[in-house]
């Protein structure tokens, strides 16, 4: 007997364990959305725009942790000569902050919304919600409703929740740890080429204007800081190593405590003089282009 329920609870471990490991949370860093979407419907006519979601770094907001999305329009094509993608010079934008508690993900503007609309809540609202079943109501975004009609799983393992948006009925999906086509896309349609996710470094998700174009954009650097458990020194890794950066060393509250200039990819970058815990790193281009990281420093 003693044997039956070691082996019964030893097979309820592994089956616990396995369905632990099977969740794909959202993502917190190094991802990136990469949407195509048509203005304004589908026709000879239509502008198709190229952009990009991407999330990167951490703020603390009302006491709760969020990664910070981001939102860079990347290429435009009128399409009279097919695919003929040209870069846009736009600034990064930052959109809010997402979290995930019990398998739902929420938005916030961090304060600066004005509550009037959906996506502009000062506090969280719902953006995903992984443990929705089949026949359950969401009240969604501009007075639509998300009506889920079957939850299934991909082919990579994800979950799936299938749903209709009410109105007008057309079918939406959320993908576990991805979402939708971009970040706040969930009720939006016509997107044309569909969109790539990638979680990895650098992206594997192609940009086409950086094929197509008849002048060189302004490449999106992939900041690293390394190692992101130090005590006395950090260096930043980059994708250009001729590139100079701007450096500023925050708290995970925000409080600014150190700034560095003309850094280049591998210099050392001492901390030891900095308070004990999580560092967000804010790194500026000479180029102008932005990025993020993070460490955790020691005593």
């Amino acid at each position: 007997m003693k044997t039956l329920c070691f082996t019964a609870l030893w097979a309820v471990a592994v089956c616990q364990t396995s369905l632990s490991q099977s969740a794909f949370p959202f993502p917190t860093a190094h991802a990136e959305w990469i949407v195509y979407k048509v203005y304004p419907i589908i026709g000879p006519t239509d502008e198709f725009l190229v952009y990009r979601n991407f999330v990167d770094g951490d703020s603390i907001f009302m006491g709760k942790t969020y990664t910070r999305v981001f939102r860079q329009n990347l290429c435009r094509c009128s399409c009279s000569v097919p695919d003929n993608y040209l870069p846009i010079a736009a600034q990064t934008t930052l959109l809010g902050g997402v979290r995930e508690e019990n398998h739902r993900v929420y938005f916030t503007k961090f304060g600066a919304g004005n509550g009037q609309s959906y996506y502009n809540p000062v506090t969280d609202t719902l953006l995903f919600d992984f443990a929705a079943q089949v026949g359950d109501s969401i009240p969604y975004a501009g007075n639509t409703t998300l009506v889920v009609d079957l939850v299934d799983t991909a082919s990579d393992g994800r979950k799936q929740i299938h749903f209709k948006v009410h109105p007008p009925g057309y079918p939406g999906v959320w993908k576990e740890g991805i979402g939708s086509a971009g970040i706040l896309e969930t009720t939006e349609f016509f997107f044309a080429n569909g969109s790539c996710f990638s979680d990895q470094v650098p992206s594997d998700c192609p940009i086409p204007c950086a094929v197509t174009a008849v002048e060189d954009p302004m490449a999106q650097p992939r900041f690293r800081v390394t190692p992101t458990l130090a005590s006395d020194v950090v260096r930043i890794e980059s994708a250009d190593p001729s590139e100079q950066y701007s450096v500023q060393i925050l708290s995970s509250t925000g409080v600014v405590l150190d700034m560095h200039k003309g850094i280049v990819p591998g210099d050392p970058i001492h901390i030891g003089h900095l308070p004990s815990g999580i560092l967000v790193f804010y790194i500026r281009s000479s180029q102008g282009a932005v990025g993020a990281g993070r460490i955790i420093k020691g005593e």
